[in-house]
């Protein structure tokens, strides 16, 4: 699948567009269905479809990045995993979309994928989006700040233009 996100228009800045399943590079655009939704007979939604997705709550989604079996969706109210209904990769036709922390993303350019972790500035601190085993062995993610009672009063000084304007890179 091919992910699309970030739709600068105001009806639109919360929607995610996916692909079909590409068996050919042309199909990289198609974000609908195969079947025809307003047919009597053959109208059902394929797992391999192409669709929308929209989190209403999430205001402007600034990036989408892939992590495990999920996607995760960061946007001006938050963090989103999106991912199958039964923790398995994502199907148009049965997925879920749960709300891992309201630490939001203020713009798309400070974001940084580290080995096992994705790392984010926002207004308040730098945070961590990183996997968390629970007790039942499945895996959970969660956001952490990497400033918090470390550098947060140098951090607190730096001023919102540069928060919003930084870059993140990654030297391993």
């Amino acid at each position: 699948r091919v992910w699309y996100a970030g739709v600068n228009s105001q009806d639109y800045t919360s929607q995610i567009y996916f692909s079909q399943i590409l068996e050919r590079p042309q199909q990289a655009g198609f974000c609908y269905q195969l079947e025809d939704p307003t047919s009597e007979d053959l109208f059902d939604l394929l797992s391999s479809d192409g669709g929308v997705v929209s989190i209403p709550d999430a205001g402007t989604i600034y990036k989408i990045v892939p992590i495990g079996n999920s996607l995760a969706v960061f946007a001006y109210n938050g963090v989103w995993l999106m991912s199958g209904s039964q923790g398995l990769g994502f199907v148009a036709n049965d997925y879920s979309i749960i709300k891992v922390t309201t630490v939001n993303a203020v713009s798309p350019h400070s974001f940084v994928e580290t080995q096992g972790a994705i790392l984010w500035w926002n207004l308040y601190g730098i945070y961590s989006l990183t996997p968390s085993p629970n007790s039942m062995g499945l895996v959970s993610y969660v956001a952490n700040s990497l400033t918090f009672n470390v550098i947060q009063d140098f951090f607190d000084n730096i001023p919102e233009t540069s928060k919003k304007l930084a870059r993140g890179t990654f030297n391993p």
